[in-house]
């Protein structure tokens, strides 16, 4: 079985990706009012793995199939060296009194109470980005970003954000990350420029 990256398009990939948002979190709340359908989507899974009906993307791959590797590696690409990108991953469980962020070892924003693991141009290793998409999802699926964050906007390493900069972020979003597969994978979606 050969796994390759492979380009999504359907209604199947979209409706799945829709019906995972939610209301409750503040960024899947936002990305409701994104235009999905318009983004390109790529994934990474087996050749002839069947991609045309919802089911597909909750279904599970294979163990140890590369697809989470290769997601960390896209994300690495997708932050680039360009310190104003970054990533963020929506922690879909646990809000800021939660115990393990105390000893996050890496960056994070809150906002509303909920947590957003930081990844940024210069700390972007497999290993970050690893941590980082293993803390967001519960369940099968998981939100994130890839941010080209506007020239001024200073974000705390560790601490909360205003309203107005978690506006900003969302209107600087370049990419969008979702878990799929039961988490044993993920769709990567390249917002249109413009």
């Amino acid at each position: 079985m050969a796994f390759k990256e492979r380009q999504i398009t359907g209604d199947a990939v979209n409706k799945y990706i829709r019906e995972n948002l939610n209301e409750v979190l503040p960024l899947s709340r936002a990305l409701l009012d994104f235009d999905i359908e318009s983004t390109d989507k790529i994934t990474f899974c087996e050749e002839d793995y069947p991609l045309e009906s919802e089911n597909s993307y909750g279904g599970w791959l294979y163990k140890n199939t590369g697809a989470c590797e290769w997601a960390y590696n896209k994300v690495i690409e997708l932050i680039g060296n360009k310190s104003s990108n970054i990533a963020l991953f929506e922690d879909c469980d646990r809000r800021i009194h939660h115990k393990s962020i105390i000893n996050y070892k890496y960056g994070y924003l809150t906002f509303n109470d909920w947590i957003y693991y930081i990844v940024g141009n210069k700390d972007a290793t497999q290993d970050h980005v690893r941590i980082a998409l293993g803390d967001t999802g519960v369940g099968w699926f998981s939100t994130g970003v890839i941010v080209n964050c506007p020239e001024g906007l200073i974000l705390p390493e560790k601490g909360a954000i205003t309203n107005e900069t978690f506006d900003f972020l969302v209107q600087s979003i370049e990419h969008l990350i979702f878990g799929a597969f039961d988490l044993e994978g993920y769709i990567i979606c390249t917002v249109p420029k413009g």
